[in-house]
């Protein structure tokens, strides 16, 4: 069975440099949605960890709307991150069904990742993305 995730909103393509599209606090999980390709310079310390352990990337401080950062990591983010909320779907034939669920893992496309349910189970998907 695969169950499509749909975010919020969809992973950006590989970046030269970044803006944010939103503010970020600092220690937030990050995704590559929420920033966008931009053509400034860089300025300021650096504004993104990878945490291996985790599989995911959090902001190291507090990031404006509009910063311009470096995008050697924005490249790398993947289309979803914990804590975001998106809908599971599944469906065989003409039966469709779809879920609220909270991840609990970063995960690009084609990758398996641990969601919560509103029931608190927690069962692995795999993340495709479906086109709003």
């Amino acid at each position: 069975m695969v169950i499509a995730l749909v975010p919020a909103m969809l992973a950006a393509a590989a970046l030269a440099t970044a803006e944010a599209r939103h503010d970020i606090a600092a220690g937030a999980f990050v995704r590559a949605g929420d920033f966008v390709a931009a053509s400034c310079t860089t300025a300021g310390p650096p504004a993104l960890r990878y945490e291996p352990q985790l599989r995911a990337t959090r902001a190291l401080r507090a990031i404006a709307a509009r910063e311009c950062i470096s995008s050697n990591i924005v490249a790398t983010l993947p289309a979803i991150a914990p804590g975001q909320r998106v809908t599971a779907i599944t469906g065989e034939g003409s039966v469709t069904i779809e879920r609220a669920v909270e991840v609990l893992e970063a995960a690009g496309p084609g990758q398996r990742l641990l969601v919560r349910a509103a029931d608190g189970a927690p069962y692995s998907v795999r993340f495709e993305e479906v086109k709003p």
